[in-house]
């Protein structure tokens, strides 16, 4: 990697109706730099500012443009399939999102780099931050100290119920990924005087076997065979599933007639019919 990026969020993290309000804006031919932005959208000059940048985050803008990529109609413009994020199953895509585009570097380091480099799924707020230091450290890329420590507050504030008698409580229950379970504190336990979190590692029950197959499809485009390992690291990992679980959502597909499974002298694999897209793969998720 050739640089990491901590900022530009403005501190806010991606409210629900956020990407549609996003969307349409976009879709007027509206440009987030004019000086309309704020009154246009209905939020504050710092809000303009973090909407484009979870546009981009999510990959539903074009880098460096201000076009929107196809999933942001196919999804969030008012003919869309889930304009309003009610579907669990488009939470767990712009999970999946977040980390392919990277342009917001600490999703992908903190679920797959740093989760991986721990003995265990238990972390502080100060460990992760202390990671993310080093990391800009080993790759000599500059860094604020205090933009740090914010990326991690949206971070967690992303995924985490609010607190108890949290004097944000209705801005923390906006917070888009509450209900994938994906982080959860861990109650009276703390480190060196710092509140412990888990990753939940295992069982997502709620992920849907045709967002796991769309992100096998985005992830090897073109490929017709992948081993097992390849879809465990590349999207199971992403998704904090474990071995077992990747194997039986590949299993529901196959019951499904939408890949092919082998296991042969050890080797574990799987077929990619090519009759199927990953935007045939979405829209019949979206039809059920």
């Amino acid at each position: 990697m050739s640089n990491y990026k901590f900022s530009g969020h403005e501190t806010f993290h991606c409210k629900h109706f956020w990407l549609k309000k996003g969307v349409d804006y976009v879709n007027e031919s509206a440009l987030f730099k004019s000086a309309d932005s704020s009154a246009r959208l209905g939020v504050g000059k710092n809000m303009v500012k973090s909407i484009e940048h979870w546009l981009r985050a999510f990959g539903l803008l074009e880098p460096m443009q201000n076009e929107l990529k196809p999933l942001s109609n196919i999804v969030f413009s008012t003919e869309g399939c889930d304009p309003f994020l009610e579907d669990e199953g488009t939470l767990w895509l712009m999970h999946y999102q977040l980390q392919k585009t990277n342009y917001s570097s600490i999703y992908r380091m903190a679920f797959q780099d740093f989760r991986k480099s721990r003995v265990s799924f238990d972390f502080t707020s100060t460990g992760l931050y202390e990671y993310l230091i080093r990391q800009c450290m080993v790759n000599e890329i500059s860094f604020s100290e205090k933009t740090i420590t914010n990326d991690v507050k949206v971070f967690l504030r992303s995924y985490l119920p609010p607190v108890k008698g949290s004097k944000s409580l209705e801005d923390d229950i906006s917070a888009m990924f509450i209900d994938l379970r994906l982080l959860h504190q861990v109650d009276g336990l703390k480190e060196n005087g710092a509140q412990v979190y888990r990753f939940n590692y295992g069982f997502q029950n709620s992920l849907p076997p045709l967002i796991f197959m769309f992100v096998i499809l985005d992830q090897f485009e073109g490929q017709s065979s992948i081993t097992f390992e390849e879809v465990q690291r590349q999207v199971g990992d992403i998704f904090l599933c474990n071995q077992e679980q990747s194997l039986m959502l590949i299993d529901k597909l196959v019951q499904n007639g939408v890949i092919v499974y082998n296991e042969d002298a050890g080797r574990k694999e799987i077929q990619i019919k090519t009759n199927h897209s990953k935007w045939d793969v979405l829209k019949t998720y979206y039809a059920k």
